[in-house]
């Protein structure tokens, strides 16, 4: 594939999956343990410490949102953004690890929850994905260095 339309469509898988991260940090960072109830169909009105879970779920919820702002700062130069867009995608990896050791230890959760956790671990994919652009824009650039090179010094 072009190196061009390959960074192209990554920026788009990005930007897709900004919109999507963002969205749902919002979300949770809006209605709290109300979205625990729209999506997971989960009631948390008789857990003792209400206050503070819906307090985490609105903290992860800021992160998420957080998350999201660091994916859409590094569309414009993916093929440069390296360090912050992979500690991005690894926060999220780790999450879906996390999801996971909990899914082992209490059991699956219902279809939204796994969604997300694929979702999650899919963002190591994106993550080389995003070194493979980096690597082609480094040696198109090397090339063309080597091109200014020859043709200032005549040869």
């Amino acid at each position: 594939m072009d190196p061009a339309r390959e960074r192209r469509i990554l920026q788009v898988a990005v930007a897709g999956i900004a919109a999507f991260t963002g969205s749902l940090g919002a979300t949770v960072v809006i209605a709290g343990s109300d979205v625990a109830t729209w999506i997971f169909g989960v009631e948390y009105v008789e857990v003792e410490n209400f206050a503070e879970l819906d307090s985490a779920l609105r903290f992860f919820g800021a992160l998420f949102l957080g998350i999201a702002g660091i994916f859409a700062w590094s569309i414009p130069h993916i093929e440069r953004a390296a360090p912050v867009f992979q500690i991005a995608a690894a926060a999220m990896v780790l999450g879906a690890v996390g999801r996971l050791i909990s899914a082992a230890e209490h059991g699956w959760s219902n279809a939204p929850a796994t969604v997300l956790i694929a979702l999650e671990a899919s963002l190591l994919l994106f993550a080389l994905w995003q070194l493979r652009v980096q690597r082609h824009a480094e040696a198109s650039s090397t090339v063309g260095r080597e091109l200014d090179r020859r043709s200032t010094d005549g040869g």
